[in-house]
Parts: C-alpha cells; structure tokens; sequence
C-alpha cells in the first residue's frame, strides 16, 4: 500500500488512472441508480453521456500521451 501511495504521488499516469477509476465507477453508480435519468429530459441524458464517453476517451488520449512521452525520453 505505500508503494501504491508514493507512486500515485510521484506519477502523473498513476492519478490520471486513478482519476479515470473514480470518474467510471461514479458514473456507474449514477447510472444504477437512475438519478439523472429521472431529472432530466431522454435526450438531455444522452447528450450528457456522449459528452463523458468523449471526456473518458480524452483522458485515455492523454494517458497513452504521458505514457509514451516517458517511453520516448528513455
């Protein structure tokens, strides 16, 4: 468990990852419990979601960016 907290403060790939997790099961949680479904419109929801599918694939883009920057450095 330290190794995972000291690599999680020393690495921008580790907290983006870690980032990416909270963010996947918030939204999973948010999706079971049906909240946003109920106060929002069908499409206003689809609209939000599409817009997260394209945040998480951004943060996929930058994470395979840090990664390979680092591989390239080497």
């Amino acid at each position: 468990m330290t190794n995972y907290l000291k690599n999680l403060k020393n690495s921008k790939t580790c907290r983006a990852a870690l980032l990416k997790k909270v963010i996947g099961v918030l939204a999973i949680i948010a999706a079971n419990l049906g909240y946003f479904e109920g106060m929002v419109s069908p499409q206003t929801f689809a609209t939000i979601s599409g817009v997260i599918a394209i945040a998480l694939g951004l943060h996929d883009y930058y994470l395979r960016t840090i990664t390979t920057e680092a591989l390239d450095k080497k």
